[in-house]
């Protein structure tokens, strides 16, 4: 009970923390990668999608690792989503997958 009182005003709390500091760690090389990644939310997701499900379902590794060998999956996976979305990024303004949901959306959109 009293866990569902705590947590929501913990999280006001840690926006309220990071709001008040966004200034001075906006600049911050790793904060920059996060946001390119976040231009790219939908895209990445597929990605990290992609990326598991190969190596999970298509190389039939599926249910062979415990959960601490799975974290150990973790930073490889944003490595390479990281490095796509900066990339990406570098030329086009949004992430090839928004930019199609775009592209639908103002094909079929209708007032």
């Amino acid at each position: 009970m009293i866990n569902q009182i705590i947590i929501p005003v913990q999280v006001i709390g840690y926006i309220a923390i990071i709001y008040g500091f966004w200034p001075q760690i906006k600049n911050i090389f790793i904060i920059k990668w996060l946001q390119s990644v976040g231009r790219m939310a939908l895209t990445s997701y597929l990605l990290q999608t992609l990326i598991c499900t190969t190596i999970f379902y298509r190389f039939g590794f599926f249910a062979q690792f415990g959960r601490l060998a799975l974290l150990s999956f973790v930073p490889l996976i944003w490595f390479i989503n990281i490095i796509f979305a900066i990339s990406w990024l570098k030329y086009f303004k949004q992430g090839p997958i928004e930019c199609l949901w775009r592209y639908l959306t103002n094909k079929f959109a209708t007032c």
